[in-house]
């Protein structure tokens, strides 16, 4: 028995998937004949880096290649395919890194080879070699002989340094697209004889990152079971996914605001054994292909049709700028969920945010909703009265009217650091904390700088200054300033400065600047 993805391994360049423009080249240097004496293949895991410098190096030694393939039935290409051919060596990098593995690959690459035209060095992994080794693998590739091949393979590029870029060709593979993995897992079992649901390789693909190496690990899994055909319900089973059927009553929970049918799936999740976050993985997903299907009027290619129709009428009725608030509370929870000691927990509470269910509607007593709250003179005057000791003062012409609200300190404007308006605003963080956590972290290590009328000041220290630029976009802050006008009845505006800049100038030593050290004298 051998794995999927070493029994079907692409033997020449036409049989690779989603690289073609690295192909094409390729094959096009091998029939001029004009190949480098090195290459650097970049890219993700199973995206084909090695199996495409190992068809490389038959290439460049076939006895009667066909259109820059090799043939693979020469003595030289059968030879390399049965690794009896030395002059072809492949290297792990991982654990053959130090300097006096390169310096005995050194001593080696001056001999001719003696079998086939060109001696070839495949090195997978190659950002793990040493800073020594890699300033000896330099050295060769700096003057390498005629007949020496260097195949460099890697996942991270930019681990490797410039001196060692510049010496090679460099070639990005990229992600292999759904429909290329779909493809050739069909094929694969057509030849297996083994029948298929378009669903199951669509999900199979879906969780393969673009990779096809873990496309067909998983599709291997599957096959396992010993069934006639490859069915969607096996792989969410191996895969240990949330059945599309729960993911779409979770959803139409949220758009019925129906809290007790969200708990009660979740509940029955969680009986079945299901990972919370997996689950909460899924739902991401489900709502991002709501996000998609709203976008285009497409159903999601993943699904089958039913379910599919169901994601598009449940984005339709959330709305796209709900599903995006959605997926940012999720993607939050995401990263919670790793760390809680109570993931069903999280979860739940998850979902009834998603509802629109917070503290202030489930709390006992509610708040009092600041929607509701109005200006003064929207009022009629006896409402807010002046008590019989002392009178209401009354606004100016132009000035905003006096704030109806909770009992509490005093909003003090044109101080440094007013009274009431620190409390407001740190709620104000608290809150965002839930719908923005990027924006509230943002605004960490800044200290308000001053409040006049309706014009709230913000600053930041030198070293993060840099967060100014991030923050004084309209999307940014616009939710500080709608949510501050609400708290406060009136229209707010926020504007990010440094406080070096803010600090208020000295002035004695504005006088010295104006008559000169010699003309003044301070007198304590």
């Amino acid at each position: 028995m051998q794995a999927l993805y070493r029994k079907y391994r692409p033997l020449t360049f036409d049989q690779v998937y989603g690289q073609e423009a690295v192909v094409k080249i390729l094959k096009n240097q091998i029939m001029r004949e004009d190949t480098s004496h090195a290459y650097l293949f970049a890219g993700s895991r199973g995206t084909g880096k090695t199996s495409v410098a190992k068809i490389l190096a038959r290439a460049l030694n076939c006895e009667d290649p066909r259109e820059g393939n090799p043939c693979n039935q020469c003595p030289s290409c059968r030879g390399i395919m049965e690794e009896r051919i030395l002059d072809v060596v492949e290297m792990d990098a991982a654990s053959n890194n130090g300097v006096d593995d390169i310096r005995d690959l050194k001593d080696k690459v001056i001999y001719a080879p003696s079998m086939v035209k060109k001696r070839v060095y495949i090195i997978d992994e190659v950002h793990m070699l040493s800073k020594g080794a890699f300033n000896a693998l330099l050295k060769i590739l700096e003057e390498p002989p005629s007949h020496l091949v260097f195949i460099l393979a890697t996942t991270e590029p930019e681990r490797i340094p410039a001196t060692i870029i510049s010496r090679t060709q460099r070639y990005h593979f990229h992600r292999i697209s759904q429909e290329d993995l779909v493809a050739n897992m069909a094929s694969i079992l057509e030849e297996e004889g083994l029948g298929y649901d378009q669903e199951a390789l669509s999900l199979i693909a879906a969780h393969s990152d673009g990779a096809m190496r873990d496309a067909l690990s998983i599709l291997d899994q599957c096959m396992g079971l010993g069934q006639d055909k490859i069915r969607a319900q096996w792989v969410v089973k191996t895969l240990g996914l949330t059945e599309g059927e729960t993911l779409r009553a979770l959803v139409e929970g949220v758009t019925k605001k129906d809290a007790k049918s969200i708990l009660r799936e979740l509940r029955k999740a969680y009986g079945r054994g299901k990972n919370m976050g997996l689950l909460l993985e899924d739902l991401v997903g489900y709502y991002r292909d709501m996000m998609v299907s709203l976008a285009t009027g497409q159903l999601a290619k993943s699904r089958d049709q039913a379910l599919g129709q169901a994601i598009l009428s449940q984005a339709q009725t959330l709305g796209m700028e709900r599903i995006f608030a959605s997926i940012d509370l999720l993607v939050g929870a995401m990263e919670e969920v790793r760390f809680s000691q109570d993931p069903l927990l999280l979860l739940e509470v998850t979902s009834l945010k998603l509802l629109g269910l917070g503290q202030e509607t489930l709390a006992s007593p509610p708040r009092q909703d600041q929607e509701t709250r109005r200006p003064l003179q929207e009022e009629k005057p006896e409402a807010q009265g002046p008590s019989p000791e002392k009178k209401a003062p009354q606004p100016s012409p132009g000035e905003s009217p006096p704030l109806k609200k909770e009992a509490g300190p005093a909003i003090i404007e044109g101080e440094k650091e007013p009274t009431a308006i620190k409390a407001i605003w740190s709620e104000l963080i608290q809150d965002l904390s839930d719908r923005h956590k990027s924006l509230a972290l943002l605004l960490e290590g800044g200290e308000i700088v001053s409040f006049e009328r309706d014009l709230l000041t913000y600053g930041f220290k030198k070293e993060d200054q840099a967060k100014i630029a991030f923050l004084e976009p309209a999307h940014n802050k616009d939710p500080l300033e709608e949510g501050l006008s609400k708290k406060l009845g009136r229209p707010i505006r926020v504007h990010f400065v440094s406080l070096a800049e803010a600090q208020p100038p000295d002035p004695d030593q504005a006088l010295v600047d104006l008559f000169g050290q010699d003309h003044v004298k301070f007198i304590d």
